[in-house]
């Protein structure tokens, strides 16, 4: 084969790469959503909504299609490990389905209120009112992460409520300021 054919072939798959991933055809996604303000005060619960709109393939509602992690990202108390937290599959927003993430002191649980995983090594808590002295909650930030076959902010939406009831039940508020992150967009709500 001559140069100049070798030359063309390149190009036209370099041409058919750039394509692929721009499109994101055949390529997995990962959406982010961070989470400016979550506090480990019982009474400032934070939930989130997060449908998984895409219509999606056979595979996309298999247990390993759609993966989901959180990890805080920051702390009023000092730099955290920022270690990643895996989501179990079975918590997690698979296609056509959404889930709700309850954010409870240093602890993710669903809407049910089962405890879907801890974050206790990086959040300290105390169960003692914030008022009174309990000096050991902190404000947080974090960063929940969905990856699919087709994940982008318009396809993996979040809607968040922040409770101002003393006892932590109940969404009280719109949660302003998160904002969520595909590689091509980034929106702020």
């Amino acid at each position: 084969m001559s140069k100049s054919k070798k030359g063309k072939m390149l190009l036209a798959s370099l041409t058919l790469v750039t394509v692929l991933a721009l499109t994101g055809f055949g390529l997995a996604g990962t959406v982010n959503f961070t989470l400016p303000y979550l506090h480990s005060n019982n009474g400032l619960t934070t939930y989130c909504m997060v449908s998984n709109m895409n219509p999606g393939t056979s595979t996309d509602n298999t247990t390993s299609d759609t993966t989901a992690t959180f990890k805080v990202m920051a702390t009023e108390k000092g730099a955290p490990a920022q270690t990643v937290h895996t989501i179990p599959t079975e918590f997690t927003p698979k296609s056509g389905t959404m889930r709700m993430f309850v954010f409870r002191q240093n602890a993710i649980y669903n809407g049910s209120g089962t405890k879907i995983l801890s974050f206790s090594d990086e959040i300290s808590t105390d169960d003692g009112n914030y008022r009174s002295g309990g000096n050991n909650m902190q404000a947080y930030s974090g960063m929940l992460s969905v990856t699919a076959s087709t994940a982008t902010c318009q396809t993996i939406t979040m809607a968040c409520m922040q409770s101002n009831h003393g006892d932590g039940y109940g969404a009280g508020k719109r949660f302003a300021g998160y904002t969520c992150s595909d590689g091509t967009n980034l929106l702020a709500y």
